[in-house]
């Protein structure tokens, strides 16, 4: 069975003590079999984000620099493409 959750970073143990206890449901480790588009779109985002970090820390690049590399990319335009399960990879992925 796989089971998502809503992150694009990678991690091989659950530690609750990163879950904020008065969030939501509580401290725990929220899980889904399917994923919805707001969940997808998050995590897109949250890849923009990253890669946009990474233009700037490592090449120099202001941000409205990174960003418009990053939207106007051939990695971009995989990443919008949901089939291509392109926002699961890690950021270093895309750069």
């Amino acid at each position: 069975m796989i089971l998502y959750h809503g992150t694009n970073t990678d991690f091989d143990i659950i530690d609750l003590s990163k879950s904020k206890p008065h969030k939501d449901f509580g401290r725990g480790f929220l899980l889904a079999a399917l994923m919805n588009e707001k969940q997808i779109n998050y995590m897109i985002e949250g890849m923009v984000k990253d890669l946009t970090i990474l233009l700037v820390e490592r090449h120099g690049m202001d941000i409205e620099t990174a960003l418009r590399t990053i939207y106007n990319s051939k990695t971009y335009e995989r990443l919008e493409n949901p089939d291509s399960h392109l926002y699961f990879q890690s950021p270093l992925y895309g750069v």
